[in-house]
């Protein structure tokens, strides 16, 4: 199967930057936590929710775009309350070629 995913398109190749930058503003809040320095978590938090935000924004104008897109991803956006999209790691698309759990 990644063999057939190799050839990303720019699109989707944009979106795993962007969640990479998200991601690594969401870890840093994490270790800021665990070393006790809660104005700094803060901040970073704060940055890493924006930047989730973004993100499925992103998400949500590259599908309006282009819905074959659809296949690069393990699920789509659900942002309505019961809804499984959070602004977190865990909460948004992956591509599906990502090896993350």
């Amino acid at each position: 199967m990644r063999k057939d995913y190799s050839d990303k398109p720019s699109e989707i190749i944009e979106y795993e930057e962007r969640l990479s930058k998200a991601i690594f503003f969401y870890n840093r809040a994490e270790g800021y936590r665990r070393k006790g320095k809660s104005k700094s978590a803060r901040a970073m938090d704060k940055k890493a929710e924006v930047l989730f935000e973004r993100l499925l924004e992103y998400f949500e104008e590259i599908m309006a775009a282009d819905l074959s897109l659809q296949i690069w991803f393990d699920r789509g956006v659900d942002l309505t309350p019961n809804g499984d999209t959070t602004l977190s790691p865990q909460g948004v698309p992956r591509v599906v070629t990502s090896r993350s759990l």
